[in-house]
């Protein structure tokens, strides 16, 4: 914001499109693509799935507040899926 005469006026954004071509562009996509493919394939070897009675037990290479793998809890019954977490029992 500036003051002109005392009054507050605002600044527009201006946004600058140009033109790029296709054999810049697709480059970059396609390298964006790998890291997508990279990141899920990496996320996958990561997770780990522990059958624990009769539930599983999930721990994700993301960590919480206190240092710790997120881990949460499944439950199968019947056609029921419960997600199960330190504080709550949720029915999916």
């Amino acid at each position: 914001m500036s003051l002109r005469s005392g009054h507050a006026t605002e600044h527009c954004l201006l946004l600058v499109l140009c033109y790029c071509p296709l054999s810049v562009f697709l480059p970059v996509a396609l390298e964006i693509e790998k890291l997508i493919d990279d990141h899920t394939q990496w996320l996958r070897k990561e997770i780990t799935v522990e059958d624990v009675g009769q539930y599983y037990e999930i721990t994700t290479p993301f960590l919480d507040n206190s240092n710790d793998y997120i881990q949460f809890y499944v439950k199968l019954d019947g056609d029921a899926v419960f997600l199960l977490t330190m504080a709550t029992l949720c029915p999916i």
